[in-house]
């Protein structure tokens, strides 16, 4: 049986690697609207054409791709943090009933 100290722990460690998941979103997003959208900007003026249009187009769905990517992984990080409170939340009633058990 784990103790309220581990399970504190768990919970803690499992909180931060969410965060973590949502700096990395951050990062991601911001790389999406900032880098790949100035990237766009200078191709799109410096290149004219059928074959420009087609590759900002497809540039384009690449920067949906990516922002996409980062909603992904916002909603894995609620997903740790839904699922760290429920496992926390088991395994300290349980520590309770163990401990009333012995009492």
């Amino acid at each position: 049986m784990k103790t309220a100290g581990q399970i504190s722990m768990n919970y803690r460690e499992a909180i931060q690697q969410a965060r973590d998941l949502d700096t990395l979103a951050d990062k991601v997003r911001s790389t999406a609207n900032d880098k790949v959208e100035q990237s766009m900007q200078v191709l799109s003026s410096g290149w004219k054409g059928n074959n420009a249009s087609e590759f900002l187009r497809k540039y384009g769905q690449l920067k949906q791709q990516i922002l996409d990517s980062a909603k992904e992984l916002n909603a894995i990080a609620d997903d740790i943090r839904r699922t760290a409170k429920i496992v926390y939340d088991a395994e300290m009633a349980a520590l309770r009933i163990a401990q009333t058990r012995k009492a």
